[in-house]
């Protein structure tokens, strides 16, 4: 199913980075390899790798591809926040993710699959399906706080 890359989140977005960085992604049992193909490992294989939420993943691909995260003030909403996401090598930025201020990792491999695999990816029924039964905010909160 195509998404925009500006809406990917959770499972979606981290089977787009690991396919870009050539690792495979584990679902419920299925290896998503990177060239497309899926192959049945058995439940008991843990999901992953989450780019999207853990730091120690998403670190070293943050600094390889000089992707800056800004937190801004949003002029609109007085308390608002919003994080832009771009990479220093890149003469327009890849990422401009308003909204994602809670998931400053969100927005940082959002860029980066939007640098690589462009505004629109395709990504496997099954993993979109689980997303759009769950909340897009369940990320852990681990952006500073600005004072009103």
């Amino acid at each position: 199913m195509k998404i925009k890359t500006a809406e990917l989140i959770a499972e979606p977005l981290d089977w787009a980075v690991a396919k870009i960085v050539g690792k495979s992604y584990v679902h419920n049992g299925n290896d998503y390899a990177p060239d497309g193909k899926v192959y049945q490992q058995g439940l008991s294989q843990p999901t992953g790798p989450h780019y999207s939420t853990d730091r120690s993943q998403a670190g070293p691909i943050m600094d390889r591809e000089k992707i800056n995260i800004q937190y801004c003030r949003d002029l609109r909403d007085r308390n608002g926040l919003y994080i832009y996401a771009d990479r220093f090598d890149n003469r327009s930025p890849a990422g401009y993710w308003r909204g994602d201020h809670k998931q400053p990792l969100v927005a940082a491999m959002r860029c980066f699959v939007a640098s690589r695999l462009g505004e629109e990816v395709d990504v496997p029924d099954e993993l979109v399906a689980r997303v759009d039964r769950t909340e897009d905010d369940t990320a852990p909160d681990d952006s500073p706080q600005m004072a009103p």
